[in-house]
C-alpha cells in the first residue's frame, strides 16, 4: 500500500490479492475525509461514518485517502506520533491539526490506544474530546478526529472487509 492511497484504489489492489491482502498490509490505516472538497473549516457536528454508506455516497468514500498508521519517523518510543510536522510517523498537513497532535499505541492483544498531545483544536474519539493524558482504546471502524480533519480507525482485518463490502457495491452499481 503507498503512503497516501485512496478507498477506490485499495478496492482494485484488494480484489486483485484476496485474503493475501491482509498479509502484505499489516498496519491499522486511517481512512481521511478528502479535505479538498469541503474546505478547511473547524467544526464539531459532523463525523464520518464510512460503514454506514448509501450508493449516494461512495463517490466520495472512494476519494478518502488511506493513511498507515505506523512507526516512519520518531525514535525511541513505542508511540506512533501524528500531527502537522513532517518529523511525525502520520503526517496530516492541514491548519486544524497541530504540530504535534496525538499518540497512537498498539498495546498488548492487539489493542491500539490514542492520546492527544495537548492539540490546539482536539482529538476526538467518537465525537467525545479526550484531553492530553487521557487514553482510548479504538477497535475497528472507529471515528476519530484530529482538528477539523475527519477520519474512521480501521485495522487492518477490518479494511479488508471494508472493502470487498464496497466492492460488492460498485459492481452492482
Amino acid at each position: 500500500m503507498s503512503k497516501h492511497s485512496t478507498v477506490a484504489h485499495l478496492v482494485r489492489e484488494a480484489a486483485s490479492q484476496g485474503p493475501s491482502f491482509v498479509r502484505a498490509n499489516r498496519d491499522p490505516v486511517l481512512l481521511v475525509e478528502d479535505e479538498a472538497q469541503r474546505g478547511e473549516q473547524i467544526y464539531a457536528e459532523r463525523t464520518v461514518q464510512l460503514e454506514e454508506m448509501s450508493s449516494g455516497e461512495i463517490q466520495n468514500i472512494s476519494t478518502a485517502r488511506v493513511v498507515p498508521v505506523k512507526k516512519q519517523r520518531s525514535l525511541g518510543s513505542d508511540r506512533i506520533l501524528l500531527g502537522r510536522g513532517r518529523e511525525n510517523d502520520v503526517v496530516l498537513a492541514l491548519k486544524s491539526v497541530s504540530r504535534l497532535h496525538a499518540f497512537f499505541r498498539s498495546g498488548t492483544a492487539g489493542i491500539w490506544t490514542l492520546e492527544d498531545a495537548g492539540s490546539t483544536y482536539g482529538t476526538y474519539v467518537r465525537n467525545v474530546r479526550i484531553t492530553s493524558g487521557v487514553v482510548r482504546a479504538l477497535a475497528d471502524n472507529t471515528p476519530v478526529r484530529f482538528g477539523s480533519v475527519d477520519a474512521v480507525f480501521r485495522t487492518p482485518d477490518g479494511l479488508y472487509e471494508f472493502l470487498r463490502r464496497l466492492a460488492g457495491m460498485l459492481e452492482g452499481h
